[in-house]
């Protein structure tokens, strides 16, 4: 189990600090907000349900050999018209490997920019580690690894933690 002692003002301590350089720093601002209770967790729904794991490469790989390529058009009308008969059509799909469903079973932790964003998984044998949702790049649900293992919450958000004081650190060396 980890030792969580000073975390909490560690994060505090960079609310203060030069965080420019740190990805989100300016739209979170290091804001801590109350724990959640084992009630607030229940009420999560889906949360609470077992984690899926990966959609499967097959329905991934069919959606991405259709997407139409913007550079195969003349202009952005004819593009955004390809575009509406691709969702039309894959619309089953879509809906698939964008459905809640999904992520059933995980707690959306943070984005990395561009839809790109990592899940905590709270049920089943995944329990614990971190997942990297890529699904806007056409790529799939796969565990985060961090030295070849699974990375854990624990050693994820330490990592990240880490990381930010860094920078901050030589943002105020600059």
């Amino acid at each position: 189990m980890a030792d969580w002692t000073g975390i909490r003002e560690r994060v505090l301590a960079l609310r203060e600090a030069d965080t420019q350089p740190v990805f989100g720093a300016r739209a979170h601002g290091f804001e801590l907000e109350d724990p959640l209770s084992v009630q607030d967790l229940a009420d999560l729904g889906l949360a609470a349900q077992p984690f899926p794991g990966r959609l499967g490469a097959e329905l991934l790989a069919a959606l991405h050999a259709e997407v139409p390529d913007q550079g195969d058009f003349p202009d952005a009308e004819a593009f955004a018209k390809a575009m509406a008969a691709f969702e039309e059509e894959n619309e089953q799909a879509l809906e698939t490997a964008w459905s809640p469903e999904q992520t059933r079973g995980a707690l959306c932790l943070c984005h990395s920019g561009c839809a790109l964003r990592k899940w905590l998984v709270l049920t089943g044998p995944q329990r614990g580690t971190i997942w990297n949702d890529d699904r806007a790049d056409d790529a799939d649900l796969t565990p985060l690894l961090l030295d070849g293992a699974p990375a854990t919450f624990e050693r994820w958000y330490l990592l990240w933690l880490e990381d930010a004081e860094t920078k901050a650190k030589a943002a105020r060396q600059v």
